[in-house]
């Protein structure tokens, strides 16, 4: 994963999700983009910013490009003393691993500590085979039925719900999807070519795609702190290739081109909307290429 030269957003607010993967992303030969392995894009929270003694609802969002059926494993950790995957991996609430699918609900204890750097972190593992907790620096184990696998092999990350009193956060919405500016609702498969090029400006029939998304909030927060949130759109897909993967809210507009060796396939295309506040949203479309 990448963050645009320039940027302004803070690591841990783009990518989190606030998803943090412990592995690299895709292979040294591909764009962080294109999704040529097990990848887990996204964890969304219906509340994304909880008060003590509620629920929160996450939602998972993964894809294998093999097709494998994937376990999921869900664990949290509250109020570490390292808000990042390992630091929530070294001090998991003892009892909290459980395996389950995509969509898992916590319970925030009525008397967590709530304010500021405050937080459950909600790890997810999605493995493509049997997954068990066992001792270690990294405590889970997948096992595709001939071997362990190594922990590049399948996915553990970290989403951050923020505990407060008062406040929320809400999550970005999406208002509207285009592909060479036609409405791309879910059920639209648009039919491409391939382009030999390799650079996307290079390809004069390269496809425009944007996502239109909103619900920007600030203000000021209970803490006193003022805030206007960032929101930018990443854009994947399981093949071709991006002129620019990372786009803001303003600017959401990118290009996509097919690669040549892809003809006679459907490619899945996942776009995700994030604020800097932990906020995030998605959404999946496909493209048939002739």
């Amino acid at each position: 994963m990448i963050i645009p030269a320039g940027a302004r957003l803070r690591r841990d607010a783009l990518f989190g999700l606030f998803l943090s993967t412990v592995v690299g992303c895709g292979s040294q030969f591909d764009p962080p983009s294109r999704v040529t392995k097990l990848r887990l894009l996204a964890v969304t929270a219906d509340q994304p910013w909880a008060h003590a003694g509620e629920t929160v609802t996450l939602q998972a969002l993964a894809h294998d490009p093999a097709g494998r059926a994937i376990r999921w494993g869900w664990a949290t950790c509250t109020n570490p003393a390292a808000a990042t995957v390992m630091g929530c991996l070294a001090s998991l609430d003892p009892g909290s691993f459980v395996l389950g699918t995509s969509s898992h609900t916590i319970a925030v204890p009525p008397s967590v500590r709530v304010g500021r750097g405050a937080m459950i972190g909600v790890v997810t593992i999605a493995c493509p085979g049997t997954l068990a907790q066992v001792p270690g620096q990294v405590p889970f184990r997948c096992n595709d039925g001939a071997r362990d696998l190594a922990t590049n092999e399948f996915e553990i990350g970290m989403k951050r719900v923020l505990l407060r009193a008062t406040d929320r956060n809400e999550n970005p919405r999406i208002d509207r999807v285009t592909f060479d500016g036609a409405d791309w609702p879910e059920d639209r498969v648009p039919e491409v070519g391939t382009c030999a090029e390799e650079k996307v400006d290079d390809c004069p029939d390269a496809h425009a795609i944007e996502v239109r998304a909103s619900r920007v909030e600030s203000g000021v927060d209970e803490l006193g702190t003022p805030y206007t949130e960032q929101l930018v759109i990443q854009y994947y897909a399981t093949e071709g290739t991006f002129d620019v993967e990372v786009r803001t809210v303003e600017l959401p507009e990118t290009r996509w081109i097919a690669r040549p060796h892809t003809a006679g396939t459907t490619i899945e295309v996942f776009l995700v909307a994030r604020d800097d506040r932990g906020g995030s949203i998605w959404a999946r479309r496909r493209v048939r290429v002739r």
